[in-house]
């Protein structure tokens, strides 16, 4: 009997809370609240995170530029002899692919 008792009490306490929400919320705010001020602190936390984020993209921005100019040189380099490379297979592989058209039209 107790364990009902508690049981409808809480019920009871929960449903009133319920139906005065229920109220407020089909009820009208008297006075509206203006854009300016519900906006306020999401846009001061907006420009609070930019803030940082502007800060964190430009420390690696520079970190970035520090490597690609140290590394510069030696990239030329290895594109110079990739090119040389290719341009050697593309030597030995032309004929080869000259003759297999030559063959296919045969």
């Amino acid at each position: 009997m107790k364990k009902y008792l508690v049981f409808f009490l809480i019920l009871g306490l929960f449903s009133a809370n319920v139906c005065l929400a229920q109220e407020l919320i089909q009820e009208p705010l008297k006075k509206p609240v203006p854009e300016k001020v519900k906006l306020s602190p999401l846009t001061h936390m907006w420009d609070w995170a930019w803030q940082k984020i502007k800060a964190a993209w430009n420390k690696i921005y520079y970190f970035l530029s520090l490597e690609v100019e140290k590394r510069k040189p030696e990239v030329k380099q290895e594109l110079k002899k990739e090119t040389e490379e290719l341009k050697e297979e593309i030597k030995e592989e032309a004929p080869s692919w000259w003759q297999r058209l030559k063959d296919l039209v045969r």
